[in-house]
């Protein structure tokens, strides 16, 4: 019974990741474009955040990282990436491994744009992105 078992874990694992493979792979191909979009949107620019506890910025350097800027000197650090609609950001150092990757939808979004998402924790937060290195006003 067990070597049925096992041939049928790895016959359902190949079907998975073949499979899926292939779909990612053409699914990548034809959305380039949107990488790239996304891309545009972030690196070098920045993302305003209005919540409950007042402003923010992000700024995406152009290298993969980033720095978050509050009121009162509060900073954090981390890295980021896109995907064809998302921007995904990790924040360095965390207490939690593996590390937590955050993603924000930015599809159809652009520069100048505000757009607001009640948060359960945080009450409303807007967001806002901007063209360039954003000061905190």
């Amino acid at each position: 019974g067990c070597d049925m078992e096992r041939i049928v874990r790895v016959f359902k694992f190949f079907i998975w990741v073949v499979f899926l493979n292939v779909g990612n792979y053409q699914y990548a191909h034809s959305s380039e474009t949107d990488v790239t979009e996304t891309h545009k949107l972030i690196s070098g620019n920045s993302l305003k955040i209005i919540n409950k506890y007042g402003t923010s910025i992000i700024f995406f350097e152009s290298g993969g990282t980033f720095k978050h800027s509050g009121k009162g000197g509060a900073s954090s650090t981390g890295t980021w990436r896109v995907t064809k609609d998302s921007m995904c950001a990790t924040t360095l150092p965390q207490p939690t491994s593996p590390l937590k990757e955050f993603c924000l939808l930015l599809k159809d979004r652009d520069f100048g744009q505000s757009w607001s998402e009640r948060d359960p924790r945080n009450d409303e937060i807007t967001r806002t992105l901007l063209k360039g290195h954003a000061k905190l006003e």
